[in-house]
């Protein structure tokens, strides 16, 4: 069997046998091949250059890539499921629709690669870099992202379910309608990312960064936020039910006991408070009356966090009116 170069028609490697499954072809230089719908199951490919090689189709599973230079190649629709590719170069190379059920890209290299609609179920991803990868519509459920560079890339509508996702940088991240229900998302950086419509159902964000983040519309249903930074997020049309927020309460008591606690803090009632709860700006909003002030630094210091975090959730319309109780 003869490995032809994709561009020239010359011939890069001779193999006797019908097939490559299990071939030794460690550090071979085979840039630019022609294996679309090869056979390299079990292939020994470690440190091998298979830059700009068309491999579309093929059959690599559990070959070993490690180390491999596969910078530009063409893996659309391979199946690579169970493969080693720890510390492979995988740079714009086209891995859409591929079979990576199972594989080890551990500090594996995919800034720019588009992995649109690939199967990374259970994929060890820990330490890669995906920067501003494309990976819409992936299925990386119980995937293992854990320190991973997400930064920049697109997951709009990405499977995500279950993933482990601690300390990954999701910075810019478009993660638009994806799955990330049961996600563990702890001390993860999501500062400006897109989570619009996500699923965050169940997921930990214990301390996750999500300053200036888009939640508008996400499900953050018994979502533990314990920690989290939500400053200048966007939380309009979340659902919160049962959350756990950054200040450690669940929403329901907060939304029962804290937000009466403050508004009745600067001695006002509560309904004259809440009688300008549909208020169109702050001079007659419920906290400007509660405390008889025209700003924030009018209410008393140790107050002001809670009454920034009431702000944010009030200007999202999330937080229902208080029901006085008639004396």
């Amino acid at each position: 069997m003869q490995i032809k170069h994709r561009l020239t028609g010359a011939v890069l490697y001779t193999h006797d046998g019908d097939t490559l499954d299990g071939a030794n072809l460690r550090y071979a230089d085979l840039g630019s091949a022609i294996l679309s719908d090869a056979n390299l199951s079990s292939a020994i490919l470690s440190g091998a250059d298979l830059s700009d090689a068309n491999l579309s189709s093929a059959n690599l599973r559990d070959a070993d890539l490690s180390g491999a230079n596969l910078r530009d190649a063409n893996l659309s629709s391979a199946n690579l499921r169970g493969a080693i590719l720890s510390g492979a170069d995988l740079r714009y190379a086209d891995l859409s629709s591929a079979d990576l059920r199972g594989a080890n890209l551990r500090g594996a290299i995919l800034s720019g690669a588009d992995l649109c609609d690939a199967n990374l179920r259970y994929a060890d991803l820990r330490g890669a870099n995906l920067g501003s990868a494309i990976l819409s519509d992936a299925n990386l459920r119980s995937a293992d992202l854990s320190g991973a560079d997400l930064c920049g890339a697109d997951l709009c509508g990405a499977i995500l379910s279950g993933a482990n996702l601690r300390y990954a940088d999701l910075r810019g991240a478009n993660l638009r309608d994806a799955d990330l229900s049961d996600a563990d998302l702890h001390r993860a950086n999501l500062s400006g990312a897109d989570l619009s419509g996500a699923d965050l159902s169940s997921a930990d964000l214990r301390g996750a960064n999500l300053r200036d983040a888009d939640l508008s519309g996400a499900d953050l249903h018994r979502a533990n936020l314990c920690g989290a930074d939500l400053s200048d997020a966007n939380l309009s049309d979340a659902n919160l039910s049962s959350a756990t927020l950054p200040t450690g309460e669940e929403w329901e008591r907060y939304t029962r006991d804290v937000v009466i606690a403050l508004l009745t803090a600067g001695g006002v009632s509560l309904a004259s408070s809440v009688a300008v709860w549909e208020c169109p700006s702050w001079s007659n909003c419920p906290l400007s009356v509660a405390f008889n002030t025209s700003g924030l630094d009018g209410i008393p210091i140790l107050l002001q966090p809670r009454a920034k975090q009431f702000l944010q959730f009030f200007d999202a319309k999330l937080i229902p009116c208080p029901i006085v109780k008639e004396q």
